[in-house]
């Protein structure tokens, strides 16, 4: 029987030991299991345990067999004497034989432990052990592709959390940008009421409409700077600039005039006045008034009236006292005797209802106003 020293080697390497017990003498790659038993590498185990009880058997056996030996050499001299039967002789020698086959089969046994019993239980306790070593190494692979399933996971979450955290710090700053706080007590307007826009029409501020970067959304009008919204004909705007000083008159409250003055002037004519009157020309101007009292609300309407000139020590007339033909412009007086006179005149500038005479009338004198056709030059 070849030995090798005992090597320690994967579950995973050891065949079968019923293919290679009887080829390999009780070596199977390297493992020689009687060389475990011979060398005494056992420990305290159950096979050694076993073994010594089987060696203990043995020895006693072999003890009996002496006994029985001595036995049967003394029954087998008394029996030459003719001091014993010859049947108890024969049942000595039974027991003697007993007693042999008893030792043969204590050795027997201790011998098919070690050469077969003794490697088929450690195979098939390595084989166990090999199972459960494969068990383990599979466990093992399966839970850490568990763990890495679970970490592709968790840092697929953990980046969905942060984007999530940002999109949602996002949202926060853009709800508190949302809320607007007023820095001065007023009414709330839509849209810039200021710095209207004269070039384009003014985006309508209303929920769900559209709004580009830079719009004014909220205007809190001051009220101590309040202003009027008008519109000047093409042909007198030439007549409006800056500057000039206005009296403006609202009618929620006739009996009082405010003074004013001319901020703005539109280069360009109101593109919404012309859209429903293409051959209309107005130019949208404002006037700030200058003192803005406790009962002026912005939306009030008011009538203004801008002062483009001042003209001082001239004579003028009401301009239903002018009539024109052909390119001239006449009055008719009343001279002594109430009698009507026409007369030709030259006109200065012109006011809401009046119009300068610079020729052909003196300050003083009577004109008519009206109801002059039924009248012939010279009538009473």
């Amino acid at each position: 029987m070849s030995r090798s020293p005992a090597k320690k080697g994967r579950a995973s390497q050891l065949p079968s030991l019923a293919d290679a017990f009887a080829d390999s003498g009780g070596v199977i790659e390297g493992i020689d299991f009687q060389t475990l038993i011979e060398e005494d590498v056992l420990g305290d185990g159950e096979a050694e345990q076993k073994i010594r009880r089987m060696r203990d058997e043995a020895l006693v056996a072999a003890s009996q067999l002496s006994v029985v030996k001595e036995s049967v050499e003394g029954a087998q001299r008394l029996a030459e004497r003719e001091f014993i039967t010859r049947q108890t002789l024969e049942n000595e020698l039974v027991s003697l034989d007993k007693a042999k086959l008893n030792v043969v089969r204590s050795q027997t046994d201790l011998d098919l432990f070690k050469d077969y019993d003794f490697p088929k239980e450690a195979e098939r306790l390595l084989s166990n052990y090999e199972e459960s070593l494969n068990s383990l190494i599979r466990t093992k692979r399966e839970r850490m592709a568990r763990i890495s399933q679970r970490y592709a996971r968790f840092a697929s979450s953990e980046r969905r959390y942060q984007l999530e955290k940002k999109r949602l710090s996002e949202i926060e700053q853009q709800i508190e940008e949302c809320v607007v706080r007023a820095t001065v007590p007023g009414f709330v307007a839509y849209g810039d009421t200021k710095n209207k826009s004269f070039y384009r029409r003014q985006e309508v501020i209303e929920e769900g409409a559209d709004v580009k970067r830079g719009t004014t959304v909220l205007t809190i009008p001051s009220p101590e700077r309040l202003g009027v919204d008008l519109n000047i004909h093409e042909s007198n705007i030439k007549k409006i600039e800056t500057g000039q000083k206005a009296i403006v008159e609202l009618e929620s409250e006739p009996d009082k005039t405010f003074m004013g003055e001319v901020t703005r002037v539109s280069v360009l004519p109101d593109s919404n006045a012309s859209r429903y009157n293409p051959s209309l020309r107005v130019y949208p101007v404002t006037v700030e008034l200058d003192d803005s009292s406790a009962g002026i609300k912005p939306g009030m309407s008011a009538k203004v009236t801008v002062l483009v000139d001042e003209l001082e020590d001239v004579v003028f007339v009401p301009i239903q006292a002018i009539s024109v033909e052909d390119g001239s412009y006449y009055i008719h007086r009343l001279t002594t005797g109430s009698k009507l006179e026409r007369t030709s005149v030259t006109i200065g500038p012109d006011s809401d209802g009046f119009v300068q005479i610079t020729e052909g009338v003196s300050e003083g004198e009577d004109v008519v106003i009206s109801g002059v056709s039924p009248f012939e030059e010279g009538e009473s």
